[in-house]
């Protein structure tokens, strides 16, 4: 895989630039179309994991890696609940409405979740730990900053930043 200094130096050879002083305006250059592409859903940016819903807890914390939800689904034993089949996923505001309204906390099986500030809510406190499986975006953490630092985006598939697409 390519390194920051591999992305860099292919810039400059495109670019014609000679020297070290635009070194840190291209390395900037290079996070800020990774920050710009990493919104976007590409098929080798789809991650799966799974995580625990402690018994009587109402939420758990996304993946570092975390950056957009595709979808969750929530697995009770031998049983898949998902968007269409028991487990919705709700936008924030429409949870907080139908769940947050109140001091009251749901015991039972979650039958809904919401995703606010890198933490997943979930509508009902289960009785048993639960596993979430999450289907989503990853980004890269952290953003390449030294020479040998790598990154998704410099795979040999994924040249984006060098050529702008």
């Amino acid at each position: 895989m390519a390194t920051l200094l591999d992305i860099r130096t292919a810039i400059k050879g495109a670019l014609i630039i000679e020297g070290t002083e635009e070194d840190a305006l291209i390395d900037n250059a290079i996070r800020a179309a990774i920050r710009l592409m990493q919104r976007k859903r590409f098929w080798f940016l789809h991650k799966i994991t799974t995580v625990t819903l402690s018994s009587g807890a109402l939420s758990v914390s996304v993946p570092d890696d975390f950056a957009m939800m595709d979808t969750v689904d929530l697995i009770d034993g031998t049983n898949r609940y998902t968007e269409n089949n028991g487990f919705a996923l709700l936008e924030y505001d429409n949870f907080k409405d139908q769940y947050l309204t109140t001091n009251l906390t749901y015991q039972g099986r979650p039958s809904a979740c919401s995703l606010f500030n890198k933490t997943l809510y979930a509508s009902h406190a289960p009785s048993a730990d639960t596993t979430l499986e999450f289907t989503y975006y990853k980004k890269d953490i952290p953003l390449p900053t030294a020479d040998g630092d790598t990154s998704v985006w410099f795979d040999e598939r994924t040249w984006c930043c060098k050529w702008g697409h």
